[in-house]
């Protein structure tokens, strides 16, 4: 039997309360915060591979050669075994809005899921 080793990490992107929002018909500024935006991040491996999976609640979140080889860099995981996706939240900020703070938190949370990881 096989002992894989599982990881998952998380960092907040709330966005300030002001920030316009997407998903509707148009954009509008947030008035609150109903629910706490988040990336999350999951390492999964055998011991001798590695693979990354990282999602953000947001609207969207196109391919990103760019976004995957920071992550590749930053974790020493090569770019075919990560995966970069969006939960396809709406009344979240434009991806685009976030700057390299979206970068910076999917890194983040990718070495928290490294860190993380256990025997399951």
């Amino acid at each position: 039997m096989n002992t894989y080793l599982l990881g998952v990490g998380s960092v907040e992107i709330t966005p300030q309360i002001g920030v316009p929002l997407v998903g509707g018909v148009a954009p509008y500024p947030s008035d609150g915060i109903a629910t706490r935006l988040w990336v999350k991040a999951m390492a999964i491996g055998d011991g001798s591979k590695t693979v990354l999976l990282v999602t953000m609640d947001n609207l969207k979140y196109p391919p990103s050669e760019e976004a995957v080889a920071a992550l590749a860099q930053a974790t020493g995981i090569p770019k075919e075994d990560i995966w970069v996706t969006a939960s396809h939240a709406h009344s979240c900020p434009y991806y685009l809005d976030y700057g390299e703070d979206l970068q910076a938190a999917m890194i983040s949370a990718s070495a928290q899921a490294l860190a993380d990881r256990t025997p399951c």
